[in-house]
């Protein structure tokens, strides 16, 4: 059960009420696929599941990066469902068998949480990295994005460091004309 409203502009902004009265908004560029996207992200399950998947950018309705769980029943897969249902917003969760996920060879360990970026993968140590949720929060944005306004305030929350170069487009609508102007 979805419902959507609309928030304080002439454009759509969907915010999603789901399962056991947790709501979702979304927060990017008034795009029909992004707000697509989110809709389907926060419509099926928190966290999914990877079956048959063997090469890493393989992850069915999802883009990069996402997020995946690999192993059987542990805390860390209960750290990773709440991290899931938190984060759910911005990223994929998946969860993968051992056998199912054929670069589980290379792990270290099991169970592990990696993230899937630039076709690629990222394995978290809760040793080195700290909480999970935090780790989620500093791999989920590519390396390379285009930023809008809805980015930049998502990358200020997350504390990361931004390196921007500005690229004139030759469709360059008033606000991105504001914006360029503000820097």
């Amino acid at each position: 059960i979805a419902r959507y409203s609309l928030h304080g502009s002439s454009a759509v902004c969907p915010s999603c009420s789901i399962k056991n009265n947790l709501a979702f908004s979304y927060h990017g560029p008034y795009v029909k696929e992004r707000i697509v996207e989110f809709a389907q992200r926060v419509s099926g399950p928190t966290v999914r599941i990877f079956d048959g998947i063997t090469t890493l950018g393989d992850a069915p309705g999802c883009g990069e990066p996402f997020f995946v769980y690999i192993g059987g029943e542990s805390p860390l897969k209960e750290k990773f469902k709440d991290t899931a249902t938190e984060k759910v917003v911005f990223s994929c969760f998946y969860t993968a068998a051992e056998s199912v996920f054929t670069q589980s060879k290379s792990l270290p360990v099991l169970p592990a949480v990696i993230v899937v970026k630039d076709r690629t993968y990222y394995l978290y140590n809760e040793l080195e990295d700290g909480a999970l949720d935090r780790w989620v929060e500093h791999y989920r944005f590519p390396s390379f994005l285009s930023i809008d306004v809805f980015t930049l305030n998502q990358l200020a929350v997350s504390g990361k460091t931004l390196v921007m170069a500005l690229l004139t487009g030759g469709d360059m609508d008033q606000r991105s004309k504001r914006q360029d102007l503000l820097l």
